[in-house]
This record gives C-alpha cells, sequence and structure tokens, in this order.
C-alpha cells in the first residue's frame, strides 16, 4: 500500500532498523518486523534471488562445478578459480568462500580450495566420475 505525503511522513510511516539486531531488540521495530517477515516472506525473496535450500546461488554453484569439472576437485589457486568463473579473487574469497567452507562444499589447504564430497553429492557428480543420476 502507497503512503501519501511528504518525504518525512513517508519515512516515519514503516520504521526501518539499521540492522537485523536493532529490529529484533527494539520493542518498536520488533512487533513490525517479526509480523511483516514470515517463512514464506524470506522465502520469496530468497527464490527472487535465486537461492537455493542449501543457501548457494549460482556463483557458489560455478565455483563448485568449476573445482569439479574443470580441475578435478582441487586443489585449484584462488586466481585460477576467479579466471575460471569470471570473478575477482578478493570478492571469491571475502563473499563467495567462507559460506562455502563453513556449510561443507570447499576446504582450503595450502595448495588451494579443494571440492568436498557433500559438494560432489550436491552437484550428482560421483568423485573422479561423469554426472550421475542424484536419486538413483
Amino acid at each position: 500500500r502507497l503512503v501519501k505525503g511528504p518525504p518525512d511522513t513517508r519515512a516515519s510511516a514503516v520504521p526501518t532498523p539499521k540492522n537485523y539486531r536493532e529490529a529484533v531488540n527494539d520493542p518498536d521495530f520488533q512487533k513490525f518486523w517479526i509480523e511483516a517477515i514470515n517463512k514464506e516472506v524470506a522465502d520469496k525473496a530468497l527464490n527472487a534471488l535465486d537461492v537455493d535450500s542449501n543457501g548457494l546461488d549460482e556463483m557458489d554453484v560455478r565455483m563448485l562445478r568449476a573445482i569439479i569439472e574443470n580441475y578435478k576437485g582441487g586443489p585449484v589457486g584462488l586466481n585460477t578459480l576467479g579466471v575460471a568463473v569470471g570473478e575477482d579473487k578478493g570478492t571469491i574469497e571475502e563473499v563467495y568462500e567462507p559460506y562455502l567452507i563453513k556449510e561443507g562444499f570447499l576446504q582450503r589447504t595450502p595448495k588451494g580450495r579443494v571440492a568436498t564430497a557433500k559438494a560432489y553429492q550436491y552437484l550428482g557428480i560421483k568423485k573422479g566420475g561423469e554426472a550421475g543420476d542424484l536419486f538413483g
């Protein structure tokens, strides 16, 4: 629903927290945001961003696929991986890699990045083989 009026009126009509902690801890924000954001809304937002149920987006999948298909699962250096997927090495290291490591899809070794068994399973690829049927 559109809120009409001068900009200062519109801005005050919907409380906007500075961060998540403020949204859940401040009573003024808490009621509004907890009621406004539910599982359905969160799922729609994640779907709009093409984030799957594992929390992976297109670039995450491209990175895992590149490591497995182009470099036999690794190890592969950060610069090489960046060139393979068309992404800056700093972005890979700071944005994508921490989540992939935390979730068990990727390992960082002294020789480079290595795809884990979980990455192979996620992509439906047999380790040392071709893409297979994930469900059979």
